[in-house]
């Protein structure tokens, strides 16, 4: 029962996913600013492209190699599996979720932005408040030459995209506006990614969020980075890792998340298993230093996030960073 109840899931997410037919397909593509790196609070913009996915280019685990962009491969039948799993919010179709928007609205407020337990980067979601004229941050790596688009469905508004830029390699810092005829009530919106080869190839391509976040105070670069998760390898005899991470601005809540990594069909795929919340309020400028415990992990690499958000009462701002350094259990 407890399989068939993921698939059901599953099969609901695919059905009222962001990127459904049934969905309004966004008519206005707004434009995306890039954000120079600059110091902000004493240190410059994290750069860092980190650890690479194991397979990455033919990557070994434990190598330390520097490796090609990876080249496209084919996703049949990978991309009906995406969403199994998906969260409590994640994936919503905004306009039908009128007649629970109170449930909605109190487990944003009290859990901040929730994602799909199993987070696929390519095919990237997360669900979480919005206002007109707020900004969007988005930290990301993506396939050279690759299409990678951007939609915000927020709930009774049109839904609009932005285009990213892909031609660089490496991390890019990028900024987009959300159009004022989105309210300035504070409203629910599903966000999507989604990176193909092409716009008329529709495979998945290689893509990395680093950061993403909506509110004034989720921009500083993004206001949660220097995210550090060490060391490289633990052991089952020891399996103790640290990691930390800066606010450039203050949070109501904030919570460090978990997860195992694939690598799939050259796209990364995440799957939650462990968190470890920080009891208390986040202050401007504080860096947090912390243990974990890697023994619920199963052999392979692991990648640690960060969520970090405002009540709604206090604005409803929030945003999320995932670590450049995965930690191999082995």
């Amino acid at each position: 029962m407890r399989f068939l109840s993921w698939v059901m899931i599953g099969v609901l997410s695919a059905q009222n996913g962001p990127t459904t037919s049934d969905q309004p397909q966004p008519k206005r593509t707004v434009p995306v600013a890039p954000v120079p790196p600059q110091r902000s609070h004493g240190h410059p913009a994290d750069t860092r492209s980190g650890t690479q996915p194991c397979q990455y280019g033919d990557r070994r685990c434990g190598s330390t190699q520097t490796t090609p962009a990876p080249q496209g491969d084919d996703h049949t039948g990978r991309n009906v599996a995406i969403g199994v799993g998906a969260g409590a919010l994640a994936g919503l179709v905004i306009y039908k979720i009128a007649s629970h928007r109170g449930d909605h609205i109190k487990t944003l407020d009290e859990k901040g932005p929730q994602f799909p337990e199993l987070l696929h980067m390519s095919k990237f979601q997360v669900t979480g408040f919005i206002r007109g004229e707020w900004p969007i941050v988005l930290d990301y790596e993506a396939q050279p030459g690759s299409n990678a688009v951007v939609t915000v469905t927020p709930e009774a508004a049109a839904p609009f995209r932005a285009v990213l830029p892909t031609q660089l390699t490496g991390r890019q810092l990028v900024r987009i506006q959300v159009p004022p005829n989105v309210g300035s009530e504070l409203k629910i919106a599903d966000f999507s990614i989604v990176s193909t080869m092409s716009p008329t190839d529709a495979r998945l391509a290689y893509f990395r969020v680093y950061a993403f976040g909506c509110g004034p105070r989720a921009i500083g670069s993004a206001a949660i980075d220097e995210l550090r998760f060490s060391p490289a390898i633990v052991t089952a005899s020891n399996s103790d890792a640290h990691f930390g991470f800066h606010a450039h601005t203050p949070f109501d809540r904030v919570r460090a998340e978990f997860m195992q990594l694939q690598f799939i069909d050259n796209c990364m795929e995440n799957k939650q298993f462990d968190d470890k919340s920080i009891n208390r309020r986040l202050q401007e400028n504080e860096s947090v230093e912390d243990t974990w415990n890697a023994k619920k992990s199963h052999p392979g690499q692991i990648q640690f996030r960060v969520r970090g958000w405002m009540t709604k009462d206090n604005g409803g701002d929030w945003v999320s960073a995932f670590s450049p350094d995965l930690v191999l259990r082995q």
